[in-house]
């Protein structure tokens, strides 16, 4: 059985990435996986 090939483009960042970083508290009121996506890994 072959493994697939994933390709695509990674973002390396440091190591111990603050939850904050991730995902930004001043947007937890957004609820719609699209809005959340958009601010993603903003502030890194």
């Amino acid at each position: 059985m072959f493994k697939p090939i994933i390709e695509g483009k990674i973002f390396k960042v440091g190591n111990d990435i603050d939850t904050d970083q991730i995902y930004p508290g001043r947007y937890l009121y957004l609820t719609l996986p699209d809005e959340i996506a958009v601010h993603a890994m903003e502030d890194i």
